[in-house]
């Protein structure tokens, strides 16, 4: 009957790493390079306690330290698992987050130009946050995990305006400030004044608007 998540948190294991690690069980036993009985045994042991533990959902780094010693005792060499990055698109697809998982042991880490080929090979160019991939990948070299960090931004389209006046003057010999053009006509029951060098009227050139696009490169 698998322990509840409660019971013993030295039975936890990290889940993403441990579910790597027990692909890597299997195929290490299923390939018959453990010569070892009683490595074996400890071996599958760890492998039903590590899926116990990801059914739990909780998890703690120093247990996968134990399974990699493990598979590495299995092998005769030190452990490596190299580490993953997956990008996951936000519902709105207004931005790119990528997921980093470490390097265990003697491996090759992520790297930003990892990150930045799977950008091109999905034809985005746009909007991308070198910074951000950076910082991620450093975090990772760390060794902690990278869970959902934006590294790529949409940018929203913006509608065109029409050019238009901005009117000014002084109401009962106050400063100088913008008025609607309604107070400019004839019978006002606030008059509008002005003084020699002001401006009072200032004509705004509106704007064409422009495109925008999703983080995914869609045009908006």
């Amino acid at each position: 009957m698998p322990k509840e998540a409660s019971d013993n948190s030295s039975n936890s294991f990290s889940s993403k790493l441990t579910r790597r690690l027990v692909e890597q069980t299997d195929s290490l036993m299923g390939g018959g390079n453990l010569d070892n009985q009683q490595i074996d045994e400890q071996f599958a042991a760890l492998g039903e306690d590590a899926i116990t533990a990801l059914n739990a959902g909780e998890g703690q780094l120093k247990d996968l330290a134990k399974l990699a010693s493990l598979i590495s005792q299995s092998g005769g060499k030190e452990v490596g698992l190299d580490g993953t990055f997956k990008l996951t698109a936000s519902a709105d697809q207004m931005f790119i987050a990528v997921s980093i998982t470490p390097v265990l042991g003697r491996a090759n880490p992520v790297t930003v130009k990892d990150i930045v080929n799977e950008l091109r090979s999905r034809n985005i160019k746009q909007g991308v946050m070198i910074d951000a991939i950076k910082k991620a990948v450093d975090e990772a070299e760390r060794g902690e995990e990278v869970s959902d960090r934006a590294i790529v931004r949409g940018l929203l389209p913006q509608a065109t305006s029409d050019p238009w006046l901005a009117f000014f003057g002084r109401k009962a010999g106050g400063v100088i400030e913008e008025v609607g053009e309604r107070g400019l006509l004839k019978g006002p029951d606030d008059p509008v004044f002005c003084e020699a060098g002001d401006t009072i009227v200032y004509a705004q050139g509106g704007n064409d608007g422009r495109d925008g696009y999703t983080a995914t490169g869609e045009v908006l």
